[in-house]
């Protein structure tokens, strides 16, 4: 179990377990010398909740995650894929490796980081691609789990070594194969950059009685009765920036917890009602 840390930031010869850093960005590295260049791979937004089985909020949970860069390696200097020799691709020193964030009053988490790679695991074995995740409750492990990505359920997903729980007398039947998935979905981040975006909820056993839901809020409705139009200030409640369209043509972004004003022609005596939504990018909290 990790997460896996630089060796100067391990506690050797102890049991203590320390926090990784209070970041969930591990693709921006800063330095004394600035920001290091970013590192390989696909950027990977992906966000959640932290709900008990009634889901309802955990607010204040701290989410750890740690994962390999892009060649298959974790930041401890030990964690290099099964058989590499020094002339195989080395660690990506511009990728963290490892951060944790602070669930906010909803119990709303979000990381940027790097999709992870297979890797090999022993001679003609591989990992499939995964995040590893750990939930703390006031400093207690609440939960420790690794996160995978159904785009690999069917190949290597159900090879996985630990994971996979292939049934080796029916190899084509896959029910047996019930991990933590996140569907990976092709966006556009604010930078124009290509991205795959993942959302997974992170259940724990804990009381509480928060609640959970994001709703959209319609504020400031008005009706203009002469001129067949109605306006309103809509507040999209959801974990993600998103962009708003009547007609699917004009698209307006609105931030998370961000309130815009649409206007709506009359359609036969009434204003429409359909109201369109997608997702543009995750955002970072």
């Amino acid at each position: 179990m990790g997460p896996y840390y630089p060796l100067d930031h391990r506690n050797i010869g102890t049991t203590v377990i320390p926090e990784s850093p209070a970041d969930n960005d591990p693709v921006e590295v800063i330095t004394p010398d600035g920001i290091l260049p970013t590192p390989s791979g696909r950027l990977l937004y992906f966000n959640g909740q932290v709900l008990n089985q009634e889901g309802c909020a955990i607010p204040g949970a701290v989410v750890e995650l740690w994962s390999t860069d892009a060649n298959g390696w974790y930041i401890d200097p030990d964690g290099g894929p099964f058989g590499v020799t020094p002339s195989d691709p080395q660690r990506d020193i511009n990728f963290q490796g490892m951060g944790s964030v602070v669930a906010s009053e909803h119990g709303a988490f979000s990381f940027r980081t790097i999709r992870p790679v297979p890797y090999p695991f022993a001679p003609d074995r591989f990992r499939a691609s995964h995040l590893h995740v750990i939930v703390k409750v006031d400093g207690v492990i609440r939960l420790t789990t690794q996160i995978y990505f159904a785009d690999e359920l069917a190949d290597w997903l159900r090879n996985d070594p630990i994971h996979g729980l292939l049934d080796s007398q029916d190899p084509e039947n896959l029910d047996h194969i019930r991990p933590n998935l996140i569907d990976p979905v092709e966006t556009i981040d604010r930078e124009g950059n290509s991205v795959i975006t993942g959302h997974l909820n992170l259940v724990i056993s804990e009381s509480s009685q928060v609640d959970s839901s994001y709703r959209c809020e319609v504020s400031d409705l008005d009706f203009d009765f002469p001129n067949r139009r109605v306006t309103m200030s809509l507040t999209p409640g959801k974990l993600v920036d998103v962009e708003m369209s009547l007609d699917l043509v004009s698209w307006v972004t609105v931030g998370q917890n961000q309130s815009v004003k649409f206007g709506m022609n009359f359609v036969d005596g009434f204003p429409q009602e359909r109201l369109f939504y997608r997702a543009r990018t995750l955002p970072l909290m």
